[in-house]
């Protein structure tokens, strides 16, 4: 069984012919999504052809998703019984079975934001299994010498709780590597083995069942931060060294200033833990250009049709926000 499918882009008319077998592509990107999400794919697929001319760019989709194509992009689908429980946060990890050989992956948050030619040559020249992500060396040599109290609380609000880590594997030596952020990463396929990755999972649902804690999925509560804290903890298993890029992304929390100034040599940005783009919120150099992208990705498909509808529905969504935010202001909370 061939557990991991991609659904080629084409036409609603022609999509029972667009299956084919990527198994042996040799290289491309993943974008995950879900719905609330889909403009913000739409902006990163195209700026990922932007500055990676030809590259192949496949979605990972929603839970439950189950068309052939989204957003006029291909997708990725599993009927592996591993991968199809992997679902909300953790459904990113599908990225490490998957067609490409070798893969940069990105979360929806994220626009590329000059030229990936350089990153994506030294990814080529790596021996497998390789991961590579956002850090430096000063940045991990910095966090080793800070005091332990402030060194405990950024590995908390990175991987996940220290206690329960240690209790679930007390050979785990959390502060062996860079705790790097999951949003932005390459890496190669199979680098995390088919076992390794259900003992985890059961392991750490186990633990979750007796404390009463949410299952992995939706939520960042317990053991793991999220997909974050799993993938931390899966590189340093497999004895994968990562290759910390500096200058990997820009946080989209800076100021505009701060942005224009820290700008030259970063290759994406990524709005973690802060409001996203949109038409409506285009606030600053990087707003800007996401807006760009985002109405590239509606011209190269051709949906500006959709573009007029999405429009709409973010005004919508906006002025409903803004009207709670009025009311709770009026009774106080």
């Amino acid at each position: 069984m061939n557990p991991v499918s991609v659904v080629r882009r084409g036409s609603i008319e022609s999509s029972a012919s667009t299956v084919r077998d990527t198994s042996r592509a040799e290289f491309g990107a993943y974008i995950k999504t879900y719905r609330p999400d889909h403009p913000l794919a739409r902006a990163a697929a195209a700026s990922l052809r932007h500055f990676a001319p030809g590259i192949d760019v496949t979605l990972i989709p929603g839970d439950g998703y189950a068309h052939e194509t989204l957003l006029g992009e291909q997708v990725l689908h599993s009927d592996d019984p591993l991968l199809v429980p992997l679902h909300g946060y953790f459904k990113k990890l599908w990225c490490f079975w998957g067609p490409y050989r070798r893969f940069l992956y990105v979360d929806s948050d994220v626009i590329a934001v000059s030229d990936l030619e350089p990153l994506l040559a030294h990814v080529r020249g790596l021996s497998e299994p390789f991961f590579v992500c956002s850090g430096s060396p000063a940045l991990r040599d910095g966090l080793r010498a800070s005091p332990p109290a402030e060194r405990d609380r950024k590995y908390r609000t990175r991987i996940g709780d220290l206690e329960l880590l240690r209790e679930f594997d007390p050979e785990y030596d959390h502060e062996a590597t860079y705790p790097f952020n999951s949003g932005v990463f390459l890496a190669s396929r199979g680098g995390v083995p088919h076992a390794l990755m259900r003992s985890a999972m059961e392991r750490a649902n186990a633990m979750h069942d007796a404390r009463g804690l949410p299952r992995l999925g939706r939520s960042r509560e317990g053991l793991f931060m999220g997909d974050q804290g799993l993938i931390n903890y899966l590189v340093y298993k497999c004895g994968v060294d990562p290759v910390l890029w500096d200058g990997l992304y820009e946080w989209a929390g800076r100021d505009t200033a701060l942005l224009r100034a820290a700008s030259g040599g970063r290759l994406f940005v990524h709005w973690a833990g802060v409001a996203r783009p949109s038409l409506l919120n285009r606030r600053g150099d990087f707003g800007r250009l996401w807006a760009r992208f985002y109405t590239a990705h509606h011209k190269e498909r051709g949906s500006t049709h959709a573009l007029v509808a999405e429009v709409c529905r973010q005004a919508a969504r906006e002025g409903v926000h803004a009207l709670r935010r009025t009311v709770r202001r009026g009774l106080g909370r």
